[in-house]
């Protein structure tokens, strides 16, 4: 019932929202398919679910080290990157995590977005 609201999600954001949402609350999942439709929007760096499809990734998969995509997703601006840069540090190291948000503060392409950055910062509990 998930997959079809996955290839669906470039068209229907938020029945691609729910099924994403929907497949974290499983947790680790073995279905192969349902794995290979979300990597693919995790991998799609136009998909405006690419981010919440990374998460969702991470959490059916443990073992998957989903930070680097995050990263790439803050790097270029994705239309989601403040979801990113605010879970970023539930998958990175704490003080890595601050400093590279603290990098994205200080560029001028932020400079805009500023409070949404303290934001992810004030996020990471020490």
């Amino acid at each position: 019932m998930l997959l079809p609201l996955l290839d669906e999600s470039q068209k229907s954001i938020g029945k691609g929202t729910a099924a994403l949402r929907a497949l974290q609350e499983i947790g680790p999942n073995p279905s192969r398919p349902a794995y290979e439709k979300v990597a693919k929007i995790m991998n799609d760096d136009d998909h405006p679910l690419a981010v919440l499809a990374t998460l969702t990734a991470g959490k059916m998969d443990v073992s998957l080290k989903v930070g680097p995509r995050l990263i790439d997703l803050i790097d270029q601006k994705h239309e989601d990157w403040a979801l990113a840069a605010k879970h970023l540090h539930e998958h990175f190291p704490k003080a890595e995590t601050y400093e590279y948000l603290k990098s994205k503060y200080r560029e001028p392409k932020f400079g805009p977005n500023q409070l949404t950055l303290i934001e992810a910062m004030n996020e990471i509990e020490w």
